[in-house]
């Protein structure tokens, strides 16, 4: 049995009422065509943060835990990249107000991938710390770019 995601395994021995698997099992591993330069840097003088993703009430990927870190640092800003429904960003909206982070929060919609990687070096680190994930694509663009991250649980 091949994993695509860590996430995946236990709720699916659990529909299927099983304990353990009969069979061996292994985590495929996410195969990226990023290439690493030596030659990018992110500034060290930033202040803003970035997020990458999406918004669920569960907080599964973090952003709420982002925005209120963000929120309790002075000079600290988080930009966020993502489609966002205008329900979700009522949602979030909200909860900036609430922790009054209204001017430290931008959200700046979608940006396709060769984009994103070009803005990536002017953030002081990238910010994903999403609970079912070990890992991901995000991070090795991360990397990539030699930005500093905070990844997930694990």
């Amino acid at each position: 049995m091949f994993w695509v995601s860590a996430w995946a395994k236990k709720p699916l021995l659990k529909s299927l009422n099983l304990k353990t698997l009969s069979c061996s099992d292994s985590l495929l591993p996410n195969i990226s065509r990023v290439e690493f330069s030596t030659s990018v840097a992110f500034k060290d003088d930033a202040n803003t943060f970035v997020f990458v993703g999406r918004y669920d009430s569960l907080d599964s990927k973090g952003l709420l835990k982002c925005i209120k870190a963000v929120s309790k640092v002075k000079n600290a800003h988080l930009d966020v990249y993502g489609s966002y429904s205008a329900d979700d960003l009522v949602e979030l909206k909200s909860f900036i107000d609430q922790y009054g982070a209204k001017e430290k929060v931008l959200f700046k919609g979608f940006l396709n991938n060769s984009e994103f990687r070009v803005l990536l070096g002017s953030y002081c680190a990238l910010l994903m710390p999403s609970n079912p994930e070990t890992f991901g694509i995000t991070y090795i663009e991360a990397l990539a770019n030699n930005l500093p991250f905070m990844g997930s649980k694990h």
